[in-house]
């Protein structure tokens, strides 16, 4: 009005019903996963392009510290732990995946 009072007020409403039962089941997915991944004794972790550790499992975490002596932790580069022979199978492993192959290895080792 002349005297600058509001006299008219706009308003939109939008029914997120759907929305919300899609995070919620997004969320119970994603903890279905993570307790899988967990609750298993095969070591997984996920790396970036450059070979750091992006997330990881307990089984992967404690085989770092047997045979690192270090804590696993994000951006950890294990490829630079290893002696040079090792660091560059893992690092062709790691550029064959990323060039999207599907890649699993088997293997025994002594562990110290």
């Amino acid at each position: 009005n002349e005297a600058g009072a509001a006299n008219k007020l706009f308003g939109v409403m939008q029914d997120i019903t759907e929305r919300k039962a899609a995070d919620e089941a997004l969320l119970r997915s994603e903890a279905n996963l993570r307790a899988m991944i967990e609750n298993t004794d095969a070591f997984i972790a996920l790396r970036d392009r450059a070979g750091r550790l992006v997330a990881f499992n307990s089984s992967f975490a404690r085989l770092v510290k047997l045979l690192f002596g270090v804590e696993a932790r994000p951006g950890l580069r294990t490829t630079d732990l290893q002696s040079a022979g090792a660091r560059a199978h893992w690092e062709a492993a790691l550029a064959a995946v990323h060039a999207g192959a599907n890649y699993r290895e088997d293997f025994t080792s002594e562990l110290p």
